[in-house]
């Protein structure tokens, strides 16, 4: 049945192709190349497209069971002819910028990854001699916002930029966060929280290891710091009656279980956190749950949704975008003051998003890239990652920047930095 599904969708393929340049993006998740691109001519039989056409093959005629829901007969083929489509209309444009793997760390998973007034950081798992985090010296626009004068300027990301930075820490860090006081945090299994400063890093002793009361045994996922308000959350996601944490930082530079929230709140892990400002803060985890912290209490927000939700990024207005899913991916978007679902069909797990001005990225698993342009989601048929993407993040320059590895693998490991630029 896969065979001919895959015979049905190449020759669809082939039959618009002569006339993609007239036929119109469908509706479904394909509506126009992502902005700020120039367009030029290009090869539809490029090879790197016909890889990109197999991941949407592979995607579609995935066994029912792979899917939340099953989709009849017609409603696949309706999808099939729909994805041919779509994939003709990104494959006969060409875009200036392009993908490229600017860094491979073999023995580790890269799960984060951050532009800093110190560079640009990326953390992952545990190769085993140690948490692997890198470094790319700062450029121009990251030093200018930030105390990292002393550092070498120029264009960050070719692969000999990464560097790894050594650090006396075992197991998996899961995330990487500027504060506003221009403090770089990483936080991970332990439960773990690091901290440098531009002043630190000159020294010997780049890291501080701050400590953490109330959370032990469990793993922090997330880290957002504000200017008064600073969180991490996590748990234990091996043990299905353990509860999640949400930890504040306190004065003294300490981490305690936040007493604001409240117990029902913390029913399974959370697993990321970020804010707006102090009193706009919002929190995603198990089983659908969302919780928003108003500057003086949190709240339980109503979820579409009752699958794992694991990432959260938002605009300047605050308005937060939610990524999450387990065979399918989901997408959550703050309208009107609730959240709604948008999940792009035929979707793998979504794990990461970053939101900058205008723009908004999505990655996931089997390399999935989404932005998002003109009210809609685009699927990006350019890259030709195939590694399962946790983390993506933005910079002033507009180009995108995304990790990942081989996240359903016990080992963790084939991390991967991926460049639009």
């Amino acid at each position: 049945m896969r065979a001919a599904v895959l015979r049905v969708l190449v020759r669809v393929h082939r039959a618009h192709t002569d006339r993609a340049h007239t036929d119109r993006a469908p509706a479904l998740v394909l509506r126009a190349p992502p902005p700020h691109r120039e367009k030029s001519a290009a090869d539809p039989a490029d090879p790197a497209k016909k890889l990109t056409l197999l991941h949407v093959v592979r995607r579609i005629v995935a066994p029912a069971d792979d899917r939340a829901t099953p989709h009849g007969p017609l409603r696949t083929l309706v999808a099939l002819l729909l994805s041919a489509s779509a994939l003709v209309a990104i494959s006969c444009t060409g875009e200036e910028r392009a993908w490229e793997r600017v860094h491979h760390e073999p023995g580790a998973a890269l799960l984060a990854i951050a532009h800093t007034s110190l560079g640009t950081v990326a953390v992952g798992a545990d190769d085993g001699t140690s948490a692997v985090v890198l470094r790319a010296e700062a450029t121009d626009d990251a030093a200018s916002a930030g105390s990292a004068a002393d550092f070498s300027t120029g264009s960050a990301g070719s692969a000999a930029d990464f560097a790894r930075v050594a650090v006396d820490v075992r197991g998996t860090l899961w995330w990487v966060a500027e504060a506003a006081d221009g403090s770089v945090a990483l936080v991970g299994e332990g439960p773990t929280v690091l901290r440098t400063t531009a002043e630190a890093w000159r020294t010997a002793e780049r890291w501080r290891t701050e400590p953490v009361e109330g959370a032990e045994g469990t793993t922090l996922f997330g880290v957002w710091e504000g200017t008064n308000e600073r969180f991490a959350v996590g748990g234990d996601v091996m043990r299905e009656e353990a509860r999640g944490v949400l930890l504040r930082r306190d004065a003294s530079g300490g981490w305690a279980p936040d007493p604001r929230v409240a117990s029902e709140h913390l029913e399974g892990a959370l697993f990321k956190v970020w804010g707006h400002a102090d009193d706009d803060v919002w929190v995603v985890g198990e089983r659908g749950l969302v919780l928003h912290f108003d500057g003086t209490e949190w709240t339980r927000v109503a979820s579409p949704v009752r699958t794992r939700l694991l990432t959260v990024h938002g605009a300047q207005d605050g308005a937060p975008i939610v990524v999450g899913g387990a065979s399918n991916g989901v997408l959550l978007e703050h309208e009107a003051g609730a959240l709604v679902e948008h999940s792009p069909e035929w979707m793998p797990t979504l794990s990461g998003v970053f939101v900058r001005g205008e723009r908004a990225v999505v990655v996931g698993s089997d390399g999935v890239v989404l932005h998002h342009t003109h009210g809609q989601w685009v699927l990006d048929e350019t890259t030709t990652a195939t590694i399962d993407f946790h983390a993506v993040a933005l910079r002033s320059d507009d180009s995108v920047w995304a990790v990942g590895g081989n996240l359903t693998s016990p080992a963790l490991d084939g991390g991967e930095i991926w460049a639009w630029r």
